[in-house]
């Protein structure tokens, strides 16, 4: 036998700093057997520090004012890796329009 239920989720990212990233909740309604909803940010975060980004979701299910936490993941989303510059700036020009330049170019 299947029945239908009310099925929500919420997840939060977290950057390197601890500080919420992006956070996103949505209730499905009702689903039943056989049928999906997607679980879409509208929103979005970039990945602009330097570090471990982790993440918390949370699948709840039964009736929205009363739902039952079934499945919870919390850990690492991503780490992001900063670039590495080798080497040593011999010349600095400048072109523009054809003519070139040492800079400062004045």
């Amino acid at each position: 036998m299947s029945i239908s239920q009310g099925m929500g989720i919420y997840w939060f990212v977290a950057d390197p700093d601890g500080m919420i990233a992006e956070e996103y909740t949505d209730w499905g309604g009702t689903i039943g057997a056989g049928q999906d909803h997607e679980f879409i940010s509208s929103g979005q975060f970039d990945l602009n520090k330097v570090g471990k980004y982790t993440t918390w979701i949370e699948l709840l299910m039964g009736p929205e004012d009363n739902p039952q936490l079934v499945d919870k993941y919390v850990g690492d989303l991503c780490t992001v890796i900063g670039l590495e510059y080798a080497g040593t700036i011999i010349k600095k020009e400048l072109e523009y329009d054809e003519t070139r330049g040492d800079i400062p170019v004045y």
